[in-house]
Formats: structure tokens, sequence, C-alpha cells
């Protein structure tokens, strides 16, 4: 197709174990060495996706920020994109940085002067390890060629810096509401879910006591978390949110207008 309309797709960025830095040797180092050593790796792939993405015209600050102003003197700490680096791992407070990105500025092969295709990056401002780094595309009009060639170029620029890149499809952390007309108390259905990335279900013991099943979701969530599985905590939430409304033009029984709809659990996504 000559042009690609779709939705986001969320990329998060982890450091691969298996890849040795060239900052570090095999001698096992000190925290704070590996943390530094790591920083300085991903300060390489952010100048390389600045590159990427903007070619001569790098270094430009991001075109909007939901960042407050104190941490506006904060830019010496900055990476090119405007992220911050943390290598003590004590901050966890991420905001969201986004940046405009034209095909015609951007250094790739499929790139050309007269094009008018765009798209947008969302990313994280702070880079905290072990924390992941999500980026988020979005796009309306731009040729499926520049997304996959930007795509894989930054792969490359990732895994060369020690890092891997796993897509994560923006549906399946955050369905849409399925129509109010279908809801119940069945959660599954109450959202239009990808066919392909469904849920597993687990039926838990329902007679444990709430101490118990607390002992028991920890103990799952640590072995989850180990190898083989080694799966990764991206996010976590100990409320519901973001209630879904029923808009006052949608005629609705009393009945599911009853139906408490949450677009964000409780729980872990791993």
């Amino acid at each position: 197709a000559a042009a690609a309309c779709g939705g986001p797709a969320s990329e998060p960025l982890l450091p691969d174990e298996g890849a040795a830095s060239p900052a570090t040797s095999s001698i096992a180092t000190p925290e704070g060495a590996r943390r530094s050593a790591l920083i300085a790796r991903f300060a390489r792939i952010l100048a390389g996706l600045e590159e990427l993405c903007f070619g001569a015209g790098a270094g430009r600050t991001p075109s909007s920020s939901s960042t407050p102003p104190s941490f506006a003197s904060d830019q010496a700490k900055r990476s090119p994109m405007g992220v911050q680096l943390n290598a003590k791992g004590d901050r966890f407070l991420v905001r969201r940085l986004s940046r405009s990105v034209k095909v015609s500025g951007m250094n790739m092969s499929s790139a050309h002067a007269q094009s008018r295709d765009w798209f947008e990056l969302f990313y994280d401002d702070l880079f905290s390890p072990p924390k992941p780094f999500i980026l988020v595309m979005q796009w309306m009009v731009c040729s499926s060629v520049h997304l996959v060639n930007f795509r894989l170029k930054f792969t490359r620029i990732c895994e060369d810096n020690g890092f891997r890149v796993l897509r994560l499809p923006i549906a399946s952390l955050f369905p849409q509401p399925a129509p109010p007309e279908v809801w119940s108390t069945e959660k599954e259905t109450n959202f239009d879910r990808l066919a392909f990335h469904s849920p597993r279900l687990m039926r838990l013991p329902g007679s444990l006591s709430p101490e118990a099943r607390g002992e028991l979701n920890a103990r799952l969530l640590e072995a989850w978390l180990r190898p083989p599985l080694g799966l990764f905590c991206l996010l976590c939430s100990s409320r519901v949110d973001f209630k879904v409304e029923v808009m006052p033009e949608q005629a609705v029984s009393e009945k599911v207008q009853n139906h408490q709809v949450f677009q964000r659990l409780r729980g872990w996504v791993l």
C-alpha cells in the first residue's frame, strides 16, 4: 500500500543481559560502574535516534512536553532527545515527551526531500534502569516503507549498543471498550481485544483468605519473573482507573449503565 494508516505501537527498550558493553569488562564491576556503562550505551542510542529522525537538523528541543518547569533547568543532564539519564536508579516518575518526525528530514534510504509523510514519536522523559524506556509511534499519513525502514534501522542501533526492542501492540495494554450495549459482568467481552493477543486465563482457588491470596499472588509473580520465563514487569497499578463513561446520546438500559468498566485494572502487566 502507498500509505499506511494505523494506530500506535509501543516499543520498550530493555538492556540485553547477554551483550557485552565496551565500557565494561568480563570481571564483575560495582553496581555504580555497571549503571554508568549502561547509561553511556543508552545515550548513544538516543544520539543515533536523533540522527535517524532529524539528520542535519538534529539538536532541536522536543516539540512538546508534560515536564514541569522545575525540571527545565536540568538540561545539562538531558540527552539530545531531551531525556533525563538517571544512573542512580532512584527516580521513577516518568512523563511523556513528543517529537514530530518528517520523513523529508530523516537519515534513511527511503527518505527524500519531496516527501510529505510524517509520524509522531511519544517517549519517556526519563531513563532510570532497570526500568524500561517506552517509545510510541503514531501515524496517520506515512508510507509503510518509511515505517519499516525506521524500525529496522532503530532496532539495529539498539542492538549495536546492547539493548533489545520489544514490540507491544498498544491495544493489548489498553484495549478500546466495546459498545456499551454488549457490556456485562464478563470483563473480557467489555473490550475490543486483539484476536491474536488474547490473555491467558488461570483458575485460582476461590476459597483462599485475603492473606493467603496475597501470598499466592506474590509467589506467582516471583515465579514468572525468574527463568525460564524471565518475564519483565512493564506496568503495575494498585487501583482501577480510566473509567469508561456512557455518552448521553447512547440509549442503553439501566442494567448496562450500572456496569463499571475501567480500561486500567489492578495488577501487573508482564
